[in-house]
């Protein structure tokens, strides 16, 4: 965001987690942005009723779409990125990462274990209420801490280091998604 805030351009934002918005918004004032940046609250599904074709038969369309570290957690990551490049402008760009199969060894591993210790991965808990996700979060830290050292994840330097563990919502994000 510091790269680009006083370049003249609009940027949107596009997430199903109010929480994520919310920091958005605080990082975009914290930077200063000079231009006021749209936020918008919906998932990647919804991308074409948000931005699609108007009744007018106008359409925006971005000249560059950063979708980061999400495609994978959706149940149809092929129709996620059709849906996205149906508003991209024909000249425009898109930067996608995915994360990689090995180097989630130890992430996938700690996944199947709180699956297997009745700890369901997935946001459903979110829908099941705060204390149903707080406990969930409660368990995976406490597993995390009680990990042999000769584990997957407790191996991999950049996930033990991992900065995102040390909120709930980076806990949720890296260990509890479905996908």
């Amino acid at each position: 965001l510091t790269m680009v805030k006083n370049i003249r351009f609009q940027v949107t934002g596009l997430d199903p987690s109010p929480t994520s918005l919310k920091i958005a918004k605080a990082r975009c004032k914290m930077h200063k942005f000079r231009y006021d940046p749209q936020f918008y609250q919906g998932t990647i599904d919804k991308v074409e009723d948000l931005f699609g074709e108007k009744p007018d038969n106008s359409r925006i369309s971005f000249s560059y779409i950063d979708v980061s570290g999400v495609l994978h957690h959706l149940e149809d990551p092929s129709s996620a990125l059709c849906k996205l490049r149906s508003v991209l402008h024909q000249e425009g760009g898109m930067g996608v990462m995915l994360y990689g199969k090995y180097g989630r060894t130890g992430v996938y591993e700690v996944q199947r274990m709180l699956r297997r210790i009745g700890t369901p991965t997935g946001t459903g808990g979110r829908e099941g209420g705060t204390s149903a996700l707080g406990e969930k979060i409660r368990i995976a830290k406490k597993l995390l801490k009680a990990l042999p050292k000769c584990n997957w994840f407790a191996r991999n330097k950049t996930l033990r280091e991992c900065k995102d563990l040390d909120s709930d919502n980076g806990v949720v994000d890296l260990l509890l998604h479905a996908h």
